[in-house]
């Protein structure tokens, strides 16, 4: 599995997201049975939005913006599985617009009906802009630092110098261990 892709999710494309997506849909019964973090595969960083994503949501965030609404439906009924209705309202409506859009000759007035119009129109005007729908995260822009909204938070860099500085200190550690070898040998 090849999720290289996912530290390009912050100048998403088309392609880049088909190919993210198409990973988690054939990988994701592999995926949850070694119970898969996301954050093992994205550049280091402190953010906890993407600390915390899940792959469910990632698919359906993907197939959202690939305009996929089945699988977008299918990934965030799962993500949903669950969880609490009143904490995760948001989410459901999202789910039920999605149901009622392809159903419903009027989605915006039954999703009033079941959430309130205030919750209608945040959850019509966040799914109905796809080029959007990954405006509540940052995603990182690797290898291009100068356009990533993670910049602030991202920890690339100090983990790879951190990195570098124990490889060098081990390289010195290892060649004074054969010196003292050596050294222990002609005795």
């Amino acid at each position: 599995m090849n999720f290289s892709l996912i530290n390009k999710l912050g100048s998403v494309t088309v392609e880049i997201a088909r190919k993210v997506f198409t990973a988690i849909d054939e990988n994701y019964e592999v995926l949850k049975e070694e119970d898969f973090a996301l954050n093992r595969v994205f550049v280091f960083n402190t953010n906890e939005d993407l600390r915390d994503l899940s792959i469910e949501m990632l698919a359906a965030l993907l197939a959202l913006y690939l305009k996929d609404d089945m699988n977008a439906i299918k990934y965030l009924a799962l993500y949903l599985n669950g969880k609490d209705k009143k904490k995760y309202s948001y989410f459901y409506a999202c789910l039920d617009y999605l149901k009622l859009k392809n159903s419903s000759a009027f989605p915006d007035d039954v999703l009033s009906v079941l959430y309130g119009h205030k919750m209608m129109t945040e959850v019509v005007g966040d799914l109905d802009d796809r080029n959007a729908i990954f405006q509540y995260y940052k995603f990182p822009n690797c290898p291009n630092c100068e356009k990533c909204k993670l910049k602030q938070e991202c920890k690339h860099e100090a983990i790879m110098q951190l990195n570098d500085c124990v490889n060098r200190n081990s390289a010195l550690l290892d060649q004074q261990e054969v010196q003292f070898d050596i050294e222990n040998n002609k005795e």
